[in-house]
């Protein structure tokens, strides 16, 4: 092998493990931020994409188990090569270390494709049920009143504590609005002292 080819097979390799280290990072930390996400947004997920959320999460986690036991699985197959370059024990643990990469590899993908279809599937979901309705109806002796409410969820709208504002209220008392006092009843007037 000439100067050039060993200088150029050294640029090849430092390249490979510069690249390497930097996708094994991102990786890392897109995951484990998005497992951190993940269960904070948890509570906005409806009920028919629990299940599929739920496995979503579950890719991540195991993306990132997987990922810190190749690291841990390279480590070992180092310490081994070592002592010995022509170790087995070293190669089976390299060629073990690429299967778990290839794996978490196609793990993270298949994760990041799940979580967004559930994600924007869930807002398409939660936008279309987002106005739900309030009705009431007292009635007494001398009237019936009727109320009917049209919510719409807005996040911006509410602190969490209050409920969301009414948007097109309407009242009803047989098609008309209530009387806002009602009249006294007639009292007898008192009698005079003699």
């Amino acid at each position: 092998m000439t100067e050039e080819e060993k200088e150029y097979r050294d640029i090849l390799i430092k390249y490979y493990t510069e690249n390497h280290s930097f996708i094994e990072k991102a990786v890392f930390t897109v995951t484990a931020s998005a497992i951190t996400f993940l269960l904070g947004y948890s509570d906005k997920i409806s009920t028919p994409y629990a299940g599929w959320y739920s496995f979503g999460v579950g890719l991540f986690i195991l993306t990132l188990i997987i990922q810190l036991y190749s690291a841990y699985i390279s480590r070992e197959g180092c310490d081994a090569g070592i002592g010995n370059p022509q170790s087995e024990k070293s190669e089976n643990c390299f060629k073990l270390s690429e299967i778990l990469t290839n794996t978490f590899m196609i793990l993270f993908c298949i994760a990041i494709i799940v979580i967004s279809i559930v994600i924007t599937g869930n807002a398409r979901n939660t936008a279309n049920d987002s106005n739900y309705s309030y009705e009431q109806t007292i009635i007494t002796d001398d009237y019936n009143y009727a109320e009917r409410r049209t919510f719409v969820k807005n996040p911006n709208a509410s602190n969490g504590l209050n409920p969301s504002k009414a948007t097109k209220p309407r009242f009803g008392q047989d098609g008309f609005n209530p009387p806002k006092n009602m009249s006294p009843k007639p009292v007898q007037p008192p009698k005079e002292k003699k």
